[in-house]
């Protein structure tokens, strides 16, 4: 492959872009069936960096309240689940089960790190 950055000189940008790019990755249901849990993101809020939140569906195993996961994104993040709502029901759980729709909360995670359409997998 020619980069015509580098008959341009500009071949660090480029370079940038492809490595961005490259970094990306849509996955399938598919590629989770090995995981006990897993749920697609539909929405996701943040504040400041402090905290986000992710709404979805759990589409298989069940989720605690404390439990480490797997977020799947451009990027895998660990993180822990900090509290769990259900949102049907307004309040909080400890446990929610396949076929809830959850918000579940994550301390230190930025918003722009999770992306509708990741998945969190454990």
């Amino acid at each position: 492959m020619v980069c015509f950055g580098k008959l341009f000189g500009r071949s660090n940008y480029i370079d940038n872009a492809l490595k961005i790019i490259g970094d990306t990755k849509q996955y399938s249901e598919n590629d989770f069936e090995s995981f006990s849990f897993s749920m697609k993101v539909e929405r996701v809020y943040g504040f400041l960096g402090i905290f986000s939140t992710v709404t979805g569906k759990i589409e298989k195993g069940s989720l605690k309240k404390g439990d480490t996961v797997k977020i799947m994104s451009a990027k895998v993040i660990d993180a822990k689940v900090s509290d769990l709502t259900l949102l049907n029901e307004g309040k909080a759980c400890l446990e929610a089960v396949p076929g809830d729709e959850v918000d579940i909360l994550f301390l230190g995670i930025r918003k722009s790190r999770i992306k509708p359409g990741s998945y969190i997998v454990r």
